[in-house]
């Protein structure tokens, strides 16, 4: 799945930002710029997905001599 950002103007005038795609604390830099140019933030609801760690890739050091 891919990253997006998705914002949402309510009829009251109430704007939306909300980060879809994205584990853990990345929504928070995908949406900065958003929030930034909106202005004010009034309230902040985290999903599940912002509570999980972001996959790491499995590396091992090859451990061979020279």
């Amino acid at each position: 799945m891919s990253e997006r950002v998705i914002v949402t103007v309510g009829a009251d005038g109430e704007i939306r930002v909300e980060a879809d795609g994205v584990v853990g604390r990345g929504c928070e830099a995908l949406t900065a710029a958003f929030e930034e140019g909106l202005g004010s933030k009034t309230s902040d609801q985290k999903k599940p997905d912002w509570y999980k760690t972001a996959a790491q890739p499995n590396q091992q050091a090859a451990g061979g001599r020279s």
